[in-house]
This record gives structure tokens, C-alpha cells and sequence, in this order.
């Protein structure tokens, strides 16, 4: 609670605590499948999961003449096939429109296929009554794991602090000791991380794998739009992980890292400050005894450069020709090809394990304690 807007990291988060009595049905958005004409009353949707009868339907998006409508569920039936978007407007021949859901009064104005609506759902009971103002979008957390201890603490401990055990896998547990370990919030792909004086004033900041927090940006902003390098200024996130080609979303790794190049570089520009690890990705599986692999296209890997794939350490033998590989996306009807850039490369000496396609194949390792090397 406290939260003001825009919601900054400015301060530390306050919670209050309180017990679930009742859960309900979580909230629904979702887009109409077909155009919704004034005075229907049934309209064809993308989805109906968790909407009840009696729930109020928030319709549209402030369209020019009328604004939103509101309406409320009178019987839930069933979704359409698929949903009118990413460039597919209107349902074809083929498509299951389903039987949508009725509403209690007649719809007072038009609204086209694709616009969106939105059900708040029943959410969640809980006892105590809050004490505070809560603001949409703050965040609610499930106290669903705990500990007990074999002896009551010492001292307090504030939230965020780190949960540490050294004999576990998690967190860092690197020969040199960490000079911070940070217990939360969570840090996922894009975040922002802000350094502070003692009086809250911002001395250090850097939006890493997205821009995050606008005012906290550092760097020249004015390329912006489609493409990585178009997406604003911001560090490199240290991620590895499948992708759209690979079968799954990037994924924050322990073993890359991004960071000063070279130690201490600040010119207030995270983009030039910051550099990343580079990582590649097997567009094919490879072998134990292979000693050609298949990769996404990159331009880090030179002959002899270092390459690390999975925990096997070994070089750069020879960099081939860029090629283009394709695959086909069957949505509907529709029949998308994707086109993906590979390259051939053979490696100083022979793997020893196999591999899965998406295995990230990186051209570094961190070197904690040490000055970075990218």
C-alpha cells in the first residue's frame, strides 16, 4: 500500500497481512470475434474463461461517439475457434464462431470485431478488513511457503531481505564472495535497479532488458520502434533461453552476466556502459562427438574464440557462411513462414554430451571479483 503514481522504485513496498476466507474466479480480457451490432444481445467473444452469469462486461475502449458500454452476462455459452487478431479481422468459413455469451439488455451502441472487454471477476475474501487504501495494480503476494526455525530469531529483519542457505543451489554461490545479495523484489528479464544516497537522492540507475522505469533511463532515447535496436536505450539483460525459434521464453541464466565494459564505465548511457555475454543458440540438436554445430546467427563467434556449451569449455575452429532456414506457423488457415539466419561453426574439439535445440552456446563466463570481460 502507499503507492503513488507513476509507481517508481522510490520506496519500500508495505504490505499488509490478511487470511483468505473464499476464493473466487479471477479476471477475464478478452476481444469480441465478431461485430456487435446496437440492440444484440448475445455477442461472439475469444474467450469466456471465469466469466459467471451476472458478472459486468466493461466493452470497448472508449471508441469515438459513445465511449465504453457496460453491460452484464445473462448466460455464458461458448468461445469462438480463435480470436480475430494479428492480422486475421474476421472469422472464416471454417472458424466456429461458438455460441458467445447473452446479455441481460439489448447493446446501446456498435462495436467492431477485435475491441476488447474486460470481467473483474469475484476475486478473493479475506478477514481482517484492510486498514489501507490499495491502488490498482499493486501487487498481491501469497504467503503460500514458511519456515520454522529450530530457535526464535536474534534480531528483526526487514522484507526483501535474502533467505540464504549455502548448502542449497539457489542464488550465487560463486569462489568469491558476493559483495550484495538481494532477496526481492524478484528481478526477471527487465527491471530497474537505483542507487541512493542516504537523503534518496538518485546517484546510479540503469534499466536493464527493457525500459522499464522511463525517468530513470539513461542515454539518448530517440530511436524507438520496431526492432532490438529501436527499443530505446537499457542494458543488456543476462539472459539465455528458447525464444520464439527455440520453443520458449528467455530465460535468466546464472552463468551470464552483463555488467561495466570496461569496470567502471559510466558515461550516463546504459547502452554504450553496459555489455552483455554473447549467446547463441543450437538451431539444431548436437551430439556427444560432434564437432560441427548449428547455431542462430551471431557476429561475436571468431576462429579461437572461447565458446561455452553447457558445462563444456572449448574454441572456435572455423565460422561458416550465414545461411536462411524456415519453418511454417499453422494458425487457422493461415500458413505463416518464419525465417531464421543460421550459421554453421566447428569446434576446437569434439563435444562430450549431447545437446537440445535452444541450448545457449556462450562466447564468456562472469568473472566475479575480477575485471569484466566481454
Amino acid at each position: 500500500y502507499g503507492a503513488t503514481y507513476p509507481a517508481v522504485n522510490n520506496s519500500l513496498e508495505k504490505y499488509e497481512v490478511v487470511t483468505v476466507t473464499k476464493v473466487g474466479k479471477p479476471g477475464t480480457q478478452a476481444y469480441l470475434s465478431m461485430d456487435a451490432k446496437a440492440g444484440d444481445t448475445n455477442i461472439k467473444v475469444s474467450d469466456v474463461t471465469n466469466i459467471s452469469v451476472g458478472d459486468r462486461i466493461r466493452l470497448d475502449i472508449n471508441s469515438k461517439g459513445h465511449g465504453v458500454e457496460y453491460v452484464t452476462v445473462k448466460a455464458v455459452g461458448t468461445a469462438s475457434s480463435r480470436a480475430t487478431t494479428f492480422g486475421a479481422p474476421t472469422l472464416g468459413p471454417d472458424d466456429d464462431p461458438g455460441t458467445g455469451l447473452e446479455l441481460e439488455k439489448p447493446l446501446k451502441y456498435n462495436h467492431s470485431s477485435n475491441l476488447p472487454f474486460s470481467v473483474q471477476g469475484t476475486g478473493i475474501d479475506f478477514e481482517p478488513a484492510t486498514k489501507f487504501d490499495h491502488s490498482s495494480n499493486e501487487p498481491v503476494l501469497g504467503l503460500a511457503y514458511s519456515l520454522e526455525l529450530d530457535r526464535p530469531l536474534a534480531k528483526n529483519h526487514s522484507i526483501d531481505e535474502p533467505v540464504y542457505d549455502a548448502a542449497s543451489k539457489a542464488g550465487y554461490h560463486g569462489d568469491v564472495p558476493a559483495d550484495q545479495l538481494f532477496g526481492g523484489p524478484t528481478i526477471g528479464n527487465s527491471g530497474n535497479m537505483t542507487l541512493r544516497d542516504k537523503s534518496g537522492n538518485v546517484v546510479e540507475t540503469v534499466n536493464y532488458g527493457a525500459i522499464v522505469d522511463p525517468w530513470l533511463s539513461e542515454g539518448y532515447q530517440g530511436d524507438s520502434g520496431f526492432g532490438e535496436d529501436k527499443m530505446g536505450n537499457f542494458a543488456p539483460a543476462p539472459v539465455v533461453g528458447g525464444g520464439r525459434n527455440f520453443g520458449g521464453p528467455a530465460t535468466l541464466a546464472a552463468k551470464v552476466s552483463a555488467g561495466r565494459y570496461p569496470d567502471g564505465a559510466d558515461t550516463d548511457d546504459n547502452k554504450v556502459d553496459f555489455k552483455g555475454i554473447g549467446v547463441a543458440h543450437l538451431y539444431k540438436e548436437a551430439h556427444a562427438g560432434d564437432q560441427t554445430i548449428t547455431i542462430s546467427e551471431v557476429s561475436f563467434l571468431t576462429p579461437g574464440k572461447f565458446l561455452q556449451i553447457g558445462g563444456e569449455q572449448t574454441k572456435v575452429g572455423t565460422v561458416g557462411k550465414v545461411r536462411s532456414e524456415f519453418t511454417e506457423m499453422h494458425w487457422g488457415d493461415m500458413v505463416i513462414k518464419r525465417e531464421q539466419k543460421v550459421m554453421d561453426i566447428t569446434l576446437a574439439s569434439p563435444l562430450r554430451n549431447d545437446y537440445p535445440v535452444g541450448t545457449a552456446a556462450l562466447d564468456n563466463i562472469p568473472t566475479p571479483g575480477l575485471p569484466n570481460r566481454y
